[in-house]
């Protein structure tokens, strides 16, 4: 039985909220034949909390199923500043370490970032085990520290990109998940046939149906009746631009029949909703993060779905996963976002309007425009399930990952036979 060490710092299971890429793939992974030991924290990257069950616990190892789980501490009381965001990402890295050493005996490490000190904790632990290292690239870092204002001395810029070139070379094997990625791994100087390109897409097991009966159960639940109503599902992060749908709400407040719903925690969580009270807004409304699998249903309540970015080049290469939710919830999408491969995507699928990220009125505009034509808004929702559905399913995907990874363990430790090609969608 091929055996791998799997390491991520944030990973939720079918039950918990967050993005599901990481238990899909140990799932399919396991179903291939896999023996799968992970290693994750406990502290959530929403709540940045320890959870009262494990208090004064630095590694807990448990069982989910068949799966072997290492949950380590990691500092939880971060923010935007670089001393809290670095000993989050520092202390996570020593108890992973020190989780990995613990683990059962394995054929190969699969760290995914971010952050880079995952990937690093993966290559100490592949150098102790005599294993081949593979490094998943989620996030560009350190770029996407220096975005998002978390990273600004140039001493630390310099030394984070020479870690993650570092670790590009180290890696028998790297996997992008978006293209822009790929490309930005490319320009450090990467030969291109030592990356697999899997990007994130649709979770089968929640959309392989659309739900009955959930439309009219969550309407009724929260009051929202027959309002228009325009949904944001995800993390409620900085780098989302998310003040600019509070803004857009405020320029519509007189239309009573729309309303805009944050479904989700996150850090500007506060900020937002002190925004709303300081508009004496009525027309936003703020739920708490749901488990996974209730994502759908929410999604199937609302009539058209919101994806933003900052106003920032780099989100060019971004991907998210909301965006496949979206579309295969069967919900047009507005997508504020720069020119890119989130952009390419919806105009692809016909999913969809783009407009410019962090732009109030043009969001104001496509919301009541989208409100004014219903019939135009359906069709869009069903071509971007259609779409996502045929080129974007998570058991497709993760094969693409589970070839590769067999590709690797056939050439033996720390050796690479280049022509593997990128999957193309």
């Amino acid at each position: 039985m091929k055996r791998i060490l799997y390491l991520t710092q944030y990973y939720a299971s079918a039950d918990q909220p967050g993005a599901s890429r990481h238990y899909q793939h140990i799932r399919y992974l396991m179903a291939r034949g896999y023996d799968v030991t992970l290693i994750t924290s406990y502290v959530k990257n929403r709540l940045r909390v320890i959870p009262p069950e494990y208090k004064g616990i630095k590694i807990a190892k448990e069982k989910e199923g068949d799966l072997t789980i290492y949950k380590t501490y990691a500092y939880p009381n971060y923010g935007r500043d670089f001393r809290t965001r670095m000993l989050n990402y520092l202390s996570f890295m020593f108890y992973s370490f020190i989780a990995g050493l613990k683990a059962p005996a394995c054929d190969l490490v699969f760290a995914s970032s971010p952050s880079l000190f995952v990937g690093l904790t993966g290559y100490l632990l592949s150098l102790v085990r005599r294993v081949p290292f593979v490094l998943e690239v989620r996030d560009l870092w350190p770029e996407t520290a220096i975005v998002m204002g978390a990273l600004r001395s140039p001493f630390m810029i310099k030394r984070s990109f020479a870690l993650a070139h570092m670790l590009y070379r180290k890696a028998v094997r790297i996997v992008a998940v978006t293209e822009g990625i790929r490309q930005g791994i490319i320009k450090a100087g990467i030969p291109p046939e030592k990356i697999l390109f899997v990007p994130n897409g649709v979770d089968d097991d929640l959309f392989t149906s659309l739900p009955e009966g959930a439309r009219e159960r969550i309407r009724r639940e929260y009051g929202w009746g027959d309002r228009f109503v325009a949904i944001y599902a995800g993390t409620l992060a900085r780098s989302d631009g998310l003040f600019a749908i509070v803004r857009a709400a405020a320029s519509f407040v007189d239309n009573k029949d729309l309303l805009v719903v944050f479904l989700g925690d996150g850090e500007v969580k506060p900020e937002l909703m002190a925004l709303t009270e300081e508009l004496q807004l009525h027309n936003v409304m703020f739920i708490p993060s749901q488990p996974k699998r209730s994502v759908p249903d929410y999604i199937s309540a609302a009539d058209v779905c919101l994806m933003p970015v900052k106003r920032d080049g780099f989100f060019s290469m971004t991907l998210p996963n909301k965006i496949f939710d979206y579309m295969a919830g069967a919900r047009a999408v507005i997508a504020a976002v720069p020119p890119g491969e989130t952009q390419s995507l919806v105009e692809k699928a016909n999913a969809g309007v783009v407009i410019p990220p962090e732009d109030e009125v043009a969001l104001s505009a496509a919301l009541l425009d989208m409100r004014d034509n219903p019939q135009a808004r359906l069709a869009l929702g069903q071509n971007g399930r259609q779409y996502v559905m045929q080129h974007y399913l998570r058991s497709t995907l993760a094969s693409y990952l589970a070839n590769g990874l067999e590709a690797v363990l056939q050439n033996g430790k720390g050796r690479f036979r280049h022509g593997i090609q990128t999957q193309q969608l």
